[in-house]
This record gives C-alpha cells, structure tokens and sequence, in this order.
C-alpha cells in the first residue's frame, strides 16, 4: 500500500479457519476498548473507524473470506464510506449529463450549418472530471493513515501472511 491507488487491494492468507476468523474480528470488535467498529459476517466483514475519530474522508474496509483446503483466504479492499460513493457518483452522472448536452447540442448546431459552439463546452466536463479525480486522490490521502490502521489491525488480529 505505499502507492495512492484508488480502490487500494490486498490478500494475505492465515492458519485460522473460517469460524475461528469470524470469531476473532467479533471479539476484537466488541471489545470496550476497540479502536474499530464494523460487522462481521459468515463470510464478509466491513471495518470502519470509530465514528469519534472518522471525519468525511474516513475509509471503509472491506474483507472478503474464502475457506481453502487447510487455510482461509482473506481480501480487503479499501474505499470510501458510502456517503462519499454516493457523491462521486452523482457527481461523475452529472458531468457525464452535461457533455452528452454539449456534444448534442455542437452537433446539431453542425448539422444546421451554423456555428458548433456547443462543442467548445466539452472540454468543462473533462475538467470537471479530472476534478473529481483530484479530489478523490487528495481525499484518500488525508484517510490514509487511517488506513494503514485499519489494516495493521487485521494483519494482527488475524495473523495475516501475505501473498
């Protein structure tokens, strides 16, 4: 994880069996003096930050657990909470809208033979878009200790090798 990635990954493996992982993360989650909260379920858990300490940029973990023959296969990846999904996805809908309009509206101006200024709107979309894209990097590196936290506890918690 020492590079910014948008949806950083990992994978990693343990000795513990799927029920004994389970049981783990619970326990560590119900402690009084837990640093996380989340769910856990039989074969997925979410990790968040305690909502004292989570501010808007906050990351969410998700674990994906696998049963193999002798050990259990854990996958996290990290993203944002979905309050901030939901942004940047109305966000990115919007712009896309608006160049659809642009392109549209260039393009029939075109066909008319008139004058195709609607086509000089395009390029606001494309910085809108680069925008986001900047915010997004900006946003998870503000969250990004909180995501080395996030995953120094559960290659702890869950004596994590990793592949």
């Amino acid at each position: 994880m020492a590079s910014i990635q948008l949806r950083p990954r990992f994978r990693a493996q343990t000795a513990l069996s799927l029920a004994e992982l389970t049981g783990k993360l619970r326990t560590e989650l119900e402690r009084q003096d837990a640093l996380f909260d989340g769910k856990v379920l039989k074969e997925f858990a979410v990790l968040r930050i305690l909502a004292k300490d989570q501010h808007y940029w906050s990351p969410e973990l998700s674990l994906q657990l696998e049963q193999l023959e002798d050990r259990t296969l854990v996958r996290g990846l990290f993203g944002p909470r979905p309050a901030v999904w939901t942004m940047f996805a109305g966000f990115y809908t919007f712009t896309i809208f608006l160049s659809l309009i642009a392109l549209l509206y260039g393009l029939s101006q075109w066909s008319l033979n008139m004058e195709p200024y609607g086509l000089w709107l395009l390029p606001v979309p494309l910085v809108l878009l680069v925008s986001a894209y900047a915010t997004a990097l900006v946003g998870q590196r503000l969250g990004h200790e909180q995501m080395q936290e996030l995953h120094r506890f559960v290659d702890q918690t869950l004596d994590l090798e990793a592949e």
